[in-house]
């Protein structure tokens, strides 16, 4: 069982803080520089914010977001968890929470921030727009399918993909991610020999992809590029052979 993707954090802030002097628009520019991957001035401007008291949580989590793109699990849990303590309650704070208990082998307690944010996206997700049906998604799915090398169409076999909203809380009790654009069920191909049984199935999560993606040709390249590449790794193919193969 592999994940296709994941989202990330693409909802932005999900913070509705009053407007005072100036702090609001200090963290708009820590978020803006977390999106250009720039950990430590994302941090310094936080720290600036962190001065409004009615701004702590958020702060905090940019802090704790910041050290979790650096691959500090260790802090990052800790800022992350004072914005919890704080008052901060959004998915995206618990998402970021799970994945920095990933990075420290936290399994039971991301386990447990990945079910608060299936919990909460759905109240959060309302409002997206459905870039593509059901019936479009399959459509970019099999389309992408068929740009396989031959011989790996042939040994993956018929696989029927389907479409959900999200995740079931069944798989993110096991630790799967809330956020994945999609689900592959079935061993990978070098546990199963070559007569072994196909792919199992392929799951597309629509809201998620909607999440992800800010139109509807970002949506279907989304699950295309996505697709193939976790294709690749189905078969055991590393970065450099899917260049080779066009699916890079």
């Amino acid at each position: 069982m592999t994940a296709l993707d994941t989202r990330g954090n693409p909802r932005g802030n999900c913070y509705t803080p009053p407007v005072t002097q100036g702090a609001d628009r200090i963290l708009d520019d820590a978020w803006l520089a977390l999106d250009r991957g720039q950990a430590g001035r994302a941090r310094m401007l936080a720290r600036r914010a962190l001065k409004d008291g009615r701004y702590g949580p958020e702060a905090l989590h940019v802090i704790g977001r910041a050290f979790l793109d650096e691959g500090d699990g260790r802090e990052a849990a800790a800022h992350l968890e004072k914005a919890l303590a704080g008052g901060g309650d959004s998915p995206d704070l618990h998402y970021d929470l799970g994945l920095a208990f990933e990075l420290l082998g936290r399994e039971k307690d991301k386990m447990r921030a990945f079910l608060e944010v299936l919990a909460r996206d759905p109240g959060y997700d309302r409002d997206l727009p459905a870039w593509l049906d059901e019936d479009r998604l399959v459509a970019v799915a099999e389309a992408a399918l068929e740009e396989l090398p031959e011989g790996m169409l042939s040994r993956l076999g018929p696989v029927p993909i389907l479409v959900e909203d999200r995740p079931e809380r069944q798989l993110v009790e096991q630790g799967f991610d809330p956020r994945a654009l999609g689900l592959f069920d079935g061993p990978p191909w070098s546990c199963q020999g070559l007569t072994g049984p196909a792919l199992n199935r392929i799951v597309l999560y629509r809201v998620n992809i909607g999440a992800a993606s800010r139109s509807e040709e970002e949506a279907a390249e989304e699950v295309r590029i996505t697709l193939l590449h976790e294709l690749a790794h189905f078969f055991g193919i590393e970065e450099d052979g899917m260049e080779a193969l066009g699916l890079a």
